[in-house]
């Protein structure tokens, strides 16, 4: 298990002071990539030989949002299969109370080919939790019939990660902004089809079912880079 400390800044906190959907995927981020660096797996060492990890999807279930001040521990530990890496993330309080916890699955890429490629086996320092597995079955989002159509999104510059196409948790950013005002989190997923190059543009559709509030973030002819699903507190 690799561990990251911190305290919950006022740029992570959403009008409500706590920490943000798009803060805490950016907290998981962050302490998979500082692990990865830490063990001499990072960005560089990726780039160098044309490699990359590419998320799959996201299953976070929030018990409580940290607040404004409060000190955190955001730990994660992963399991690798073939082409797939499994990872939860756990945001805990300084004496260990869980408040939010997530399961991603990642492929790792061939970025010049284009292709899905076995993981090495110099990158077992890792540590392997083999109790995790990668749940693939469980990632897809089914889109109803129905949804209405919001505004195109741009992408610039900005959305863009190192791999030069747009961050995982700028979809989600996006996609929480098409929320009814006021909603409460309480879990989210995500399942990543395409990547999304600077200058493209998202054609956002969304639809509210009970406490199920879907998004997909599509192409011109309606194909879907990603999907996303909320479930919201009622009432």
């Amino acid at each position: 298990m690799y561990e990251l400390k911190s305290r919950v800044r006022y740029s992570e906190v959403d009008e409500n002071e706590r920490l943000s959907l798009f803060a805490m995927i950016n907290y998981f981020q962050d302490c998979c990539t500082q692990q990865s660096e830490d063990l001499g797996y990072g960005v560089r060492y990726l780039k160098d030989r044309g490699l990359a990890w590419y998320l799959v999807s996201w299953q976070i279930e929030i018990g409580r949002a940290p607040v404004l001040g409060e000190r955190i521990r955001v730990t994660t530990e992963l399991n690798m299969e073939g082409f797939y890496g499994a990872r939860n993330f756990d945001i805990l309080t300084e004496d260990g109370t869980r408040l939010v916890h997530a399961h991603s699955i990642w492929i790792f890429m061939n970025t010049v080919k284009g292709i899905p490629v076995r993981i090495p086996e110099e990158m077992e320092n890792y540590g392997y939790n083999t109790s995790l597995h990668s749940n693939k079955d469980n990632r897809r989002i089914p889109l109803p019939e129905g949804m209405t159509e919001a505004e195109p999104v741009l992408i610039s510059r900005s959305f863009l990660d190192t791999n030069h196409h747009m961050n995982n948790g700028q979809y989600v950013r996006i996609a929480e902004q098409l929320l009814p005002e006021g909603s409460t989190i309480l879990s989210f997923r995500a399942e990543y089809k395409k990547e999304v190059l600077q200058g493209a543009h998202l054609y956002p559709r969304y639809i509210k079912d009970g406490d199920l509030f879907t998004v997909a973030l599509a192409d011109e002819a309606g194909k879907p880079y990603a999907s996303v699903e909320f479930r919201l507190k009622e009432g």
